[in-house]
């Protein structure tokens, strides 16, 4: 069971329990999801925040973007700010978030393309 303060976060994968999810400024990686969609469109263009979410399932939809990626349970660090791109209050950013739970070790794109993906959190 979820609550209002659970949050999540889909991607890379292989993380464990205490881990630290940093931004792409911190940890020098691409942002994966900039890779299928262009800077006119409003997801994952910013590279100095970590992504978190309310929702299990929108977390399920960016770790699909990974290979194998995974869903985290974490806690957020520092203060939170809407997400301006999806506004609702299931979209959030901050400056990074710890583990606290591994969701889903594996979410594959199956017989989805990334815009039918992206299509669920329209």
């Amino acid at each position: 069971m979820t609550t209002r303060d659970d949050f999540f976060h889909g991607g890379h994968p292989g993380l464990d329990v205490g881990d630290w999810i940093e931004c792409p400024d911190v940890t020098g990686t691409d942002h994966r999801l900039s890779r299928y969609v262009g800077p006119e469109e409003p997801f994952g263009n910013r590279t100095d925040v970590v992504y978190v979410t309310t929702n299990p399932e929108h977390a399920r939809v960016f770790a699909a973007v990974y290979p194998d990626g995974a869903v985290y349970r974490v806690k957020p660090e520092g203060e939170m700010s809407e997400d301006p791109d999806n506004p609702g209050g299931e979209s959030l950013m901050a400056r990074r978030a710890q583990v606290v739970e591994v969701v889903r070790e594996r979410v594959v794109f199956a017989h989805r393309t990334i815009d039918s993906w992206l299509r669920l959190l329209r």
